[in-house]
């Protein structure tokens, strides 16, 4: 058997479906960043090999023509431009998912554990910003990302 054959059998043999769930899927991030921000992406390099999110990973706010796309868990981040006219003025301003004295989730996400409590916004945030929360529990003051309306993660 020559060396074309046995590298055919070979590749028949891995799972296809395996392998392709190792990574994230550009086109659904694609679209699921224009869906968030309302504007058209530019195309992410297919290169870009990003480990599969076990999470639904982050879209922040755009800034500078661009979005962070983070995921937590894993600590990986990508910047996807927007397709957007850099002339005209941004009359939008950033869609509140937290405003200060909401009662909130806290979710606290370290190496091998998560916790989640309950605590009080102490700044207004859009998706993908920082925060200021108080916990009911002890009173401690953290910081943390608004991730969902009345929900922000905190990272350990």
């Amino acid at each position: 058997m020559n060396k074309a054959a046995i590298f055919a059998l070979a590749a028949c043999a891995l799972p296809a479906s395996g392998y392709a769930q190792q990574f994230e899927d550009l086109d659904a991030l694609e679209a699921r960043v224009s869906q968030e921000t309302g504007a058209p992406v530019r195309t992410i390099d297919r290169r870009v090999r990003l480990a599969k999110c076990p999470e639904r990973p982050i879209v922040e706010v755009p800034v500078m023509g661009a979005v962070a796309v983070r995921c937590l868990s894993i600590g990986w981040r990508l910047r996807v431009a927007l397709m957007i006219e850099r002339d005209a003025p941004s009359t939008q301003a950033p869609v509140l998912m937290i405003k200060r004295g909401d009662e909130i989730d806290i979710n606290v996400i370290g190496e091998g554990f998560e916790l989640l409590s309950q605590g009080v916004a102490m700044d207004d945030a859009a998706r993908g910003q920082m925060v200021r929360v108080k916990s009911l529990t002890s009173q401690a003051i953290s910081r943390g990302i608004a991730v969902a309306p009345g929900a922000v993660e905190i990272s350990r």
